[in-house]
């Protein structure tokens, strides 16, 4: 987007000169932020007023003009005009100064004073009749929380700006205020970068990261839309978008047969924490899916803050401010969150959460331990009942089911031992059920409870089991070297390569021990947790990836055959599709020869 402050620029911003620069920026689609004049602050009422309306009829005119561009005025209205009681309290806004909110397209971003004659004080009451006058006349689709409201170089913190929306706009619903504070912005700032995506973009731009408490750095775009695959700068991530959509479509066409058992696909998003890939997923899958699941809260912030308000934390948290974290999310944005529970200890972390966040809610899962990792103990059926009776005590959380999720037999080589595996896990579920049934949990009328859990692997036998009714597939989208040495399952194509450049060719043995190449692919672009890469050769003969460290590869061709030649590009596939995806910050999406489009990994870090 564009500010553009009015009372500093020198001349008519609205000339005829200027005509060819407004045109171009329309024709981009670049939203405007306009900075109005809003007077001296010691002059309170008749200069800020006069002056503000003079720009104002200016910017009414503008927007008529470019009806389809979408425009922010940025640091509210001239509120000194409609101080009362000597200036400690706020009437209403008079209304000539709310017609250019006729134009559709025209936001407004919250100001307020703060400590007006000594007395404005958190939570600022004496401004919500006027914010409640705003919310009315323009509607909270078009309000946007800025870092001036209230003005924050005075006596007031951050964090009591944010609440007094959270809290203390109760002419707001809870949707209205995830709008406001971040909903509204989000959606015209998504709405610039697609209009950007049509565009050449520059090689590198000033990002902010999702989290509000981080500050902006500098990240390097590593293509452009339109961009030749040959010219990409390597090493890089793509994805091959036609094989990432035919994957989705196999999956819907595996989970068919269950689809009139009340069957949902929870798509995992640890394999790609990118919000914009999980929407494109989620729209793959139409009715199949429903929601999303997280690994990390810093998934869930990230699914949540892009638009997708059902995210299922499949995770036990560590500590209270990740407890907090997941609140902040279910009360800001009206978002349905839910996490795993296996002890008191974590229950009480999320009840003392849900007071500190009011209007917050969680879906519970109580966690089976039926592989390696967190869970109840398969024969703690005194333990699920007792923490699903806590749970459905209490307000603001909601015992949704169980997850079962057997992460091991994931990468079972053999059909019968995945199998076996899945059957044990079912008798787990199964006995957990049956406790819960003997003291009438769900209740009568209540819906049945979820069993969650599967995995790309494992998913068919899940499905086959009759007692799981949502699967929480991931990897199905990407696969990896790892999954590929399954056998006897679904033949998923490879979407997910890094791609890498050969910068040196040589006959000496070296550390490869023969000829070889070495490649800009190491330790920092690909993970080797599940093995080493597999190098796709551009002319379909076997070859073998040597590591040599963080940046550095070695490719050894077969016996007889001579190692690739120096600036030869070629893709790798990752022995780990998740891990490897989390060293970079972009995923570039290709079709054929051509870059489609480009997906932030918004979601690396915890």
């Amino acid at each position: 987007g564009l500010q553009f402050f009015t009372g500093w620029f020198d001349g008519d911003w609205d000339s005829e000169s200027m005509r060819p620069f407004w045109d171009h920026l329309a024709k981009r689609r670049v939203s405007v932020w306009f900075t109005c004049v809003l007077g001296n602050p010691r002059q309170f009422v008749a200069d800020a007023e006069s002056l503000f309306v003079a720009d104002y009829e200016k910017v009414i005119a503008w927007c008529k003009r470019y009806p389809d561009t979408d425009v922010v005025l940025t640091h509210g209205l001239p509120w000194r005009s409609w101080l009362q009681n000597e200036n400690t309290s706020m009437g209403v806004v008079p209304e000539k100064l709310l017609q250019v909110f006729a134009c559709p397209r025209v936001h407004l971003q919250l100001l307020i004073p703060l400590r007006l004659g000594d007395t404005f004080d958190f939570p600022f009451s004496q401004a919500n009749g006027m914010l409640a006058q705003l919310a009315k006349s323009i509607g909270a689709e078009r309000l946007l929380y800025g870092t001036d409201m209230p003005m924050l170089e005075r006596y007031c913190t951050y964090s009591q700006s944010v609440t007094h929306i959270a809290r203390y706009f109760d002419f707001l619903t809870p949707k209205e205020r995830a709008l406001v504070l971040g909903g509204n912005c989000r959606r015209l700032l998504d709405a610039a970068d697609k209009a950007l995506e049509a565009i050449r973009l520059p090689s590198s731009l000033s990002v902010s990261p999702p989290s509000l408490s981080e500050v902006s750095v500098q990240v390097r775009m590593p293509a452009t839309v339109g961009q030749k695959v040959e010219s990409l700068a390597t090493p890089c991530l793509i994805v091959d978008l036609a094989a990432l959509e035919a994957n989705c479509k196999t999956m819907n066409e595996a989970l068919r047969p269950f689809s009139n058992k009340g069957f949902v696909l929870r798509p995992h998003t640890k394999p790609h924490k990118s919000s914009k890939l999980a929407s494109k997923q989620l729209q793959e899958h139409g009715s199949v899916a429903q929601g999303v699941c997280c690994q990390t809260v810093r998934e869930v912030e990230a699914m949540v803050r892009g638009g997708i308000l059902d995210a299922l934390h499949t995770n036990i948290i560590s500590d209270r401010s990740q407890a907090d974290r997941l609140a902040q999310l279910s009360a800001l944005h009206g978002a349905q969150v839910g996490t795993c529970v296996d002890s008191h200890e974590v229950l009480a972390l999320l009840k003392e959460a849900l007071a500190a966040s009011p209007g917050s809610s969680f879906n519970i899962m109580l966690e089976l331990g039926v592989a390696c990792r967190t869970g109840i103990e398969p024969e703690a059926t005194s333990t699920t009942v007792s923490l699903a009776k806590d749970i459905v005590a209490t307000e603001g959380l909601r015992l949704r089911g169980l997850q079962v999720y057997h992460g091991v037999s994931q990468h079972l080589r053999t059909p019968a031992e995945r199998r076996q595996a899945i059957s044990e896990a079912t008798s787990v579920a199964e006995r957990h059920l049956a406790a819960l049934r003997e003291v009438n949990i769900p209740a009568a009328g209540a819906p049945a409870l979820v069993v969650s859990g599967g995995g790309t692997g494992s998913f068919l036998n899940e499905a086959e089991t009759g007692v799981f009714s949502e699967l929480q597939c991931g990897s199905y989208i990407f696969n990896d070297a790892d999954y590929a040495r399954n056998k006897e399952q679904i033949p998923w194509q490879q979407s997910l390569f890094v791609m890498g450049t050969v910068i040196g060719s040589y006959t000496r043995p070296g550390v490869a021990g023969g000829p070889h190449c070495v490649v800009d692919v190491g330790l920092k672009t690909v993970a080797f947790d599940s093995g080493v890469p597999v190098p796709l050769s551009p002319s379909g003969s076997p070859m073998e990836y040597v590591n040599l460290g963080d940046e550095h590869g070695a490719i050894r061709p077969i016996p007889g055959e001579r190692p690739l030649a120096v600036g030869t590009r070629l893709k790798l596939q990752p022995g780990h599709c998740d891990p490897t995806v989390n060293l970079h910050d972009f995923i570039i999406g290709i079709r054929g020869d051509i870059v489609e489009t480009i997906f932030p990994v918004d979601a690396r870090g915890y």
